[in-house]
């Protein structure tokens, strides 16, 4: 029977290269929570770590890469890795809060899984307070009861109000998602989808496409909407062309929006019926496609997506991008483990771009 206290030598790794660097990494990970490896103590080289697990630096290093994007390990230039102050086990609860559809979108998941990994390795709790209308009515009272006891609060899309959040940032820190309240002094993290716009809208008129109908499902005043609109303007500037060619469709996005675009679109003249589409996310663009094909009309509108295609059923049919939604949560969640421990700020917009995805 071994000493208390002590560590035996873990077993030789025989798994596949990927296998064997999550079992490195759940090893690693193990360390950190139960305490063997202490916040901000030195955690053993790679060599020594090569030698005790019998593999090679390579996939020792690439298992601690894994923890360093995570925010629980840090490297010191000169001195070795170390365990973050942050990486302990405790009773904390960060809160998320959202509207409904904004968690349950593909993009949305992939966000929501992203913050649930994370704060599993820092030994947190989740609570996710979702609403489907985003014009709920809050209070000074209904602010304070919902959210006292939280260690932070992620805002995830537009259903807390604006207006709210200096009261609110007073009691909790709290960051943005989805949203740039830079104004209220609140780090905000968000695809930069002005950007999107603007390239999808270039590649278009490039392509000899004058009439381009936006829809992107939010309000002309929601800042998301704005930006979106002024990057479409911007593309027929830069491009030599008259904006008053392109046309602007502000509906719900889902699939029935599409279908009613189709049958409007119809109605028009083919003289001047646009010939392209930028639509914010997929589902007006599927539910256009769809009601074409149950039309059996001649289709030969050009479709480009501001956010990701969410399955393979329309890859090669919709130009799309690819954006860094896991880059953005981790991030995000950095920044609110910074303000937790009252950390100075970097900065407070952090806005990401995709990478354009022709359809094949």
């Amino acid at each position: 029977m071994p000493l208390q206290g002590t560590t035996l030598p873990p077993a030789p790794l025989l798994a596949s290269k990927r296998g064997l660097k999550k079992r490195l990494q759940d090893d690693f990970l193990n360390n950190i929570r139960q305490g063997t490896w202490r916040p901000n103590a030195r955690i053993p080289t790679e060599s020594d770590l090569a030698v005790q697990y019998q593999t090679s630096r390579t996939t020792i290093r690439q298992a601690i890469q894994h923890l360093e994007e995570m925010g629980l390990l840090k490297a010191v230039q000169g001195s070795g890795r170390f365990v973050s102050s942050s990486a302990v086990p405790n009773d904390r609860i960060i809160g998320v809060v959202s509207t409904g559809p904004d968690l349950t979108s593909s993009n949305g998941l992939r966000v929501a899984r992203e913050i649930s990994r994370h704060l599993h390795a820092h030994g947190d709790s989740l609570m996710s307070i979702a609403f489907h209308n985003s014009n709920i009515r809050w209070t000074n009272d209904s602010i304070l009861s919902q959210f006292s006891g939280l260690a932070g609060l992620i805002l995830h899309g537009p259903a807390f109000p604006t207006d709210m959040i200096p009261l609110l940032s007073r009691r909790v820190p709290v960051v943005a998602i989805g949203r740039n309240e830079t104004a209220q002094l609140t780090p905000s993290f968000l695809i930069d989808y002005g950007s999107h716009a603007a390239l999808a809208a270039s590649t278009l008129l490039r392509q000899g496409h004058r009439r381009i109908l936006l829809t992107h499902g939010r309000n002309p005043t929601d800042a998301l909407g704005i930006n979106i609109e002024r990057g479409l303007r911007l593309a027929y500037l830069l491009e030599g062309e008259d904006a008053e060619q392109a046309g602007f469709f502000r509906m719900l996005t889902a699939e029935d929006t599409g279908r009613k675009l189709f049958h409007q679109l119809q109605e028009q003249d083919a003289s001047t019926r646009p010939t392209a589409l930028i639509s914010y996310g997929i589902l007006t663009a599927a539910g256009y496609l769809k009601e074409a094909k149950k039309s059996r009309a001649t289709d030969c509108m050009e479709i480009i997506i501001l956010n990701e295609l969410e399955s393979d059923e329309w890859r090669g049919r919709i130009s799309a991008f690819q954006c860094p939604i896991e880059e953005m949560t981790r991030d995000t969640l950095n920044c609110l483990y910074g303000l937790i421990q009252n950390a100075p700020m970097e900065k407070l917009l952090h806005e990401y771009t995709g990478k354009f995805l022709p359809r094949e």
